[in-house]
C-alpha cells in the first residue's frame, strides 16, 4: 500500500482475489470489490491522518452516504488486481472519492465513487467539509468518473418484498449495519435463475439511516416497465418503516 510516485494523490492497494470472494462463477462478487475499494479508502484517510481513529479523537465518525460502482469485468479466483483511490474535492456536506480496479494487464475492471459526510458523535449532526480539508491540506486528484452523484428516487410501485433480520455478522464498529450487507440483501433478494443469466453491470446506492442488532428489513422492488434490467430498491425498517437505504441496479447477460 502506498501513494502512487507519478501522482501523490493517488493511493494504491494490490489484492489478490481469494476463494472466498468470489461467487459459483468462480468471479470476485460485487460485494468484494465495494469491500476491497472500502479497505483503500481507509487506508488512504490514514495515511492523511483523517482516518476512523484520527477523527475519533475530535469525536467525530465518517459515514458513507451515496456510493456508485461500474463493473466492466469481474476478477476472477487467484487473479491479482490493483485498487486506486483518490480524493476528489468536497460538494455541500460531502467528501467526494474516486476509485478505479485494474486487472493484472493494466485494465480497467471496475470504477466508482463515493460520497462521505462527517457526524458529530454524539449530537449526529453533520459537520462542514471544506474547512477539514483545508486545514489538513488534502491532495486532490482529477475526477475520472464523470457523474454526479444525486439523490435516488424511491420505487413509485413493487411486487412483494423479501425480509431479512439483522445478525450480529452484520453489524461494523458502529454496531450498525456494514453498508456492504445492504447490498448483498438486495441481491440476494434475486432468484439464482437470475443471477444465472444477467450479471451487475451498475450499482447505485443511497445511505438514509441505520438499521442496528434485532432489526428485521425488508427489500422493495420496482421492476422496469420498459423491458430493461434496470431495477429500483427500498430497504425499509420493519419496526417503524423507516425508509433507510435506495438502490438502483443496472444488469447486463452473462
Amino acid at each position: 500500500m502506498k501513494s502512487d510516485p507519478k501522482d501523490p494523490a493517488i493511493w494504491s492497494d494490490s489484492h489478490k482475489i481469494n476463494s472466498f470472494e468470489v461467487d459459483p462463477s468462480n468471479r470476485a462478487t460485487v460485494q468484494t470489490l465495494a469491500k476491497l475499494m472500502q479497505e483503500s479508502a481507509w487506508n488512504h484517510a490514514n495515511s492523511l491522518k483523517m482516518g476512523y481513529s484520527h477523527l475519533l479523537e475530535k469525536s467525530l465518525v465518517w459515514i458513507l452516504s451515496r456510493l456508485k460502482i461500474r463493473i466492466h469485468d469481474f476478477p476472477e479466483w487467484g487473479e491479482s488486481i490493483q485498487v486506486r483511490t483518490w480524493a476528489v474535492g468536497a460538494y455541500r456536506l460531502f467528501a467526494l472519492r474516486e476509485f478505479q480496479i485494474l486487472n493484472e494487464a493494466g485494465a480497467l475492471v471496475a470504477e466508482a465513487k463515493g460520497a462521505w459526510f462527517v457526524l458529530e458523535q454524539g449530537s449526529r449532526r453533520p459537520i462542514r467539509i471544506e474547512p477539514l480539508f483545508h486545514r489538513m491540506n488534502i491532495p486532490t486528484g482529477r475526477s475520472l468518473f464523470g457523474e454526479d452523484l444525486e439523490r435516488l428516487p424511491s420505487p413509485r410501485e413493487y411486487e412483494g418484498q423479501s425480509f431479512f433480520p439483522v445478525r450480529f455478522s452484520d453489524l461494523d464498529w458502529h454496531h450498525h449495519v456494514n453498508h456492504v450487507k445492504y447490498m448483498e440483501w438486495i441481491l440476494d433478494s434475486y432468484p439464482l435463475e437470475f443471477h444465472d443469466q444477467l450479471r451487475v453491470a451498475s450499482l447505485e446506492i443511497n445511505y438514509l439511516s441505520e438499521a442496528h442488532y434485532g432489526d428485521e428489513v425488508s427489500i422493495r422492488t420496482q421492476k422496469p416497465e420498459d423491458g430493461s434490467n434496470s431495477f429500483l430498491h427500498s430497504v425499509f425498517r420493519k419496526r417503524d418503516e423507516q425508509e433507510i437505504c435506495v438502490a438502483s441496479i443496472d444488469w447486463r447477460e452473462r
